[in-house]
């Protein structure tokens, strides 16, 4: 079973091929691995490249403001060295989290206009982290009027997704029932970050931990 939800993976192969802006929550997994790879799969399926699919997707972040002049310069350079033939083609992913409040900057217009004029050929994934949608607003209207991005917010699951992506990964129908109460509570207002832990608990029949604070980073964007 996947994280995301039938609607929420048809809406993102309907946009495949769009620039995007995908806002996720700062504290909870709420499926950005699994968006990003139908998103990177759709992108390349798209191309007529004879590129493996690993050389058409690059995560990078924009440095922030205050960066100096060389790590912007690295920025800039960075697509163009990843792409052998010097063309960078398919998905190229942007963390532009510093910039959630400070997209009418100089440094972001020169992000966008680059992004326009040098990497035309590329689908544009924006990246936002925050656990405040509303602080999103403004930078999707900036992008939506400067790139045409769709925005998505991938929120976080419902009690009743997670019991179902928990069941199927525990697979002992009769221990899942009979420890659900506990499990009940581990999920509330949080996202598969808990996932491992009671699991982990379930199988060493010690107490499932009750987890609010942040997930752990990843080798994704820190997500």
């Amino acid at each position: 079973m996947s994280k995301l939800t039938k609607d929420v993976g048809d809406y993102c192969l309907s946009h495949v091929v769009d620039n995007e802006l995908v806002i996720i929550p700062e504290s909870h997994d709420t499926g950005f691995d699994e968006y990003l790879a139908i998103k990177i799969d759709g992108v390349y399926k798209n191309l007529s490249t004879r590129k493996r699919r690993e050389e058409c997707h690059l995560e990078i972040s924009y440095p922030r403001l205050g960066s100096s002049s060389m790590e912007f310069a690295a920025f800039y350079e960075t697509p163009m060295r990843f792409a052998k033939d010097r063309r960078f083609q398919g998905l190229l992913s942007v963390d532009v989290t510093p910039y959630m409040s400070k997209f009418n900057t100089s440094e972001f217009d020169s992000l966008l206009l680059y992004l326009k004029e040098d990497i035309s050929d590329a689908t544009v994934l924006f990246v936002v982290s925050t656990d405040s949608f509303d602080r999103a607003k403004g930078i999707s209207e900036k992008l939506k009027s400067e790139m045409g991005t769709v925005t998505t917010y991938l929120s976080l699951p419902t009690k009743i997704q997670m019991l179902s992506y928990l069941k199927e990964r525990v697979k002992d129908a009769k221990l899942f029932e009979r420890r659900r109460e506990e499990i009940e509570r581990a999920i509330e207002g949080v996202g598969f970050e808990v996932v491992s832990g009671i699991r982990k608990a379930l199988k060493t029949k010690t107490a499932v931990p009750e987890i609010k604070g942040k997930r752990e980073k990843t080798i994704t964007f820190g997500y």
